[in-house]
């Protein structure tokens, strides 16, 4: 039986990806802005642990305090880790798994996926392609095969 995590892994992925992708930072590096272990990251990103929603916040802060280009502060990252947002109540009680998260994310995690169907279809049809080109070689070599037997053929004839 596999366990699915009740919290949008996808999405927090997705943040996560494009914060290194427009960072340039390593996970590690990520990891230290909080300061947590970069496993933990990896946890985070897999779905194998859920990040609490206090290390969600301090990220945040960091990134927008470090990074202030990327727009991403505390309220799209404990989104993306599946909190809801209600900057009255204790955030212990709002966690839920029908959550809206911000458009940017929902973009960024839509826009992993089709990159990533794109690259396998590239690479399925650079395969076919090569597929192609090999058998295309073995035909043109039968077709010299042939030929030359049929040449033979006619010079045993004609002799």
């Amino acid at each position: 039986m596999v366990k699915t995590p009740s919290w949008p892994v996808d999405l927090l992925r997705a943040l996560i990806d494009r914060i290194l992708d427009e960072t340039g930072m390593s996970q590690s590096q990520l990891a230290a802005l909080v300061p947590m272990d970069q496993s933990q990251l990896s946890r985070w990103k897999s779905g194998g642990s859920r990040p609490r929603f206090e290390s969600l916040e301090a990220l945040g802060r960091a990134l927008r305090e470090k990074y202030s280009h990327l727009n991403i502060g505390p309220d799209e990252l404990v989104i993306a880790g599946g909190y809801k947002i209600d900057h009255d109540q204790n955030p212990e009680k709002l966690e839920t798994e029908n959550i809206s998260p911000p458009q940017s994310v929902i973009e960024a995690a839509l826009n992993e996926q089709l990159e990533a169907r794109l690259a396998a279809m590239q690479s399925n049809q650079d395969e076919l392609l090569r597929e192609i080109k090999k058998l295309s070689r073995q035909v043109d070599d039968l077709h010299r095969k042939h030929e030359q037997g049929r040449s033979e053929t006619d010079n045993r004839e004609s002799a």
